[in-house]
């Protein structure tokens, strides 16, 4: 199955500055389940800096937590100085071929939690660091990502690298991140959407979303409607409640695309963070379990346990 990887366009992350803490929540929306796995990167572990046997290695620099898919694919991770890396599918990701002493899209999330402590730090590196595209055994072809980052400061930014160079998108401009085509088509969509909103009079008024279940573009309007409606938190889980209703959850069996190309994707997973108070909650919808678990990665991260905990 892992062979339709280019048909997919899937994931939505959204972060909120509540006044109990930096929350921000994330959808995996798949085609099959990615076998997620909770796991700690430890300071001073070796990793392979296109994420597989074909690049140099590199020496971790922050104790990190993340969910790994597909084996030790790092889609999603916080470190221990709270910045947090959302790696999503993006199609139009253009870059040359990785070199051995670049860091490959592959393994560039695991990258920058394991180097950097604030979305500033990483906003300084990216122009000088070297990123090349490296395929995994199991693709015909090299997987395309972009990838969003979050620090316990309320900064974020997303970055994207596309056929006319890298693109860094910052503050409000990256709140809501989905896929194609580019973020800056899809804030066009939003600015369109939200003077329309402004018009009827605001929120509370009959408002088309148009949210398909296969548009990036939808699911970023319907995103940045509903975060732009949170005002206030009453307690930090109260927070990530409130962030989590703002992304679209793809439903069990609903149609991609026609003619046998795919019969369906859906929301396999869900995961949402207070950067502030360290709690988690991850919500697991893929196969045929169905399950919630917490954990506080402040506790984790500075406990002396290692973990490679299954979570499907």
């Amino acid at each position: 199955m892992l062979g339709t990887i280019g048909l997919a366009e899937a994931c939505s992350s959204v972060v909120w500055e509540s006044n109990h803490g930096v929350v921000l929540t994330r959808t995996m929306d798949w085609m099959e389940s990615t076998k997620p796995v909770l796991m700690t990167v430890r300071e001073g572990t070796t990793r392979n800096l296109h994420g597989v046997q074909t690049g140099d290695t590199y020496k971790v620099k922050n104790n990190y937590l993340a969910i790994a898919g597909y084996g030790d694919l790092i889609g999603e991770g916080v470190n221990e100085h709270g910045l947090q890396v959302s790696v999503q599918y993006y199609r139009p990701m253009t870059l040359d071929k990785a070199e051995s002493g670049d860091v490959s899209q592959v393994e560039l999330g695991g990258y920058l939690l394991s180097n950097y402590t604030t979305v500033e730090e990483v906003a300084k590196a990216l122009p000088s660091l070297k990123v090349g595209s490296a395929n995994i055994p199991e693709l015909p072809e090299p997987p395309a990502f972009h990838y969003g980052v979050t620090d316990a400061s309320g900064d974020r930014l997303v970055v994207q690298y596309d056929e006319d160079g890298m693109k860094v998108y910052r503050g409000e401009d990256a709140r809501v991140m989905t896929n194609n085509p580019g973020q800056d088509t899809l804030l066009e969509s939003w600015h369109t959407k939200k003077e329309e909103l402004l018009k009827a009079g605001g929120p509370d008024r009959n408002f088309n979303l148009e949210a398909g279940n296969t548009s990036a573009e939808q699911r970023f309007v319907f995103s940045h409607y509903f975060v732009s409606q949170l005002k206030e938190s009453h307690s930090p889980i109260h927070a990530m409640m409130a962030v989590e209703g703002t992304t679209l959850k793809v439903p069990q069996q609903a149609a991609y695309a026609g003619e046998g190309a795919m019969d369906t994707y859906a929301t396999e997973y869900s995961i949402t963070y207070n950067l502030d108070s360290g709690d988690v909650v991850f919500k697991y919808t893929g196969d045929d379990k169905w399950s919630q678990d917490q954990w506080n990665f402040k506790q984790i991260l500075s406990s002396n346990k290692n973990m490679m905990v299954p979570l499907f």
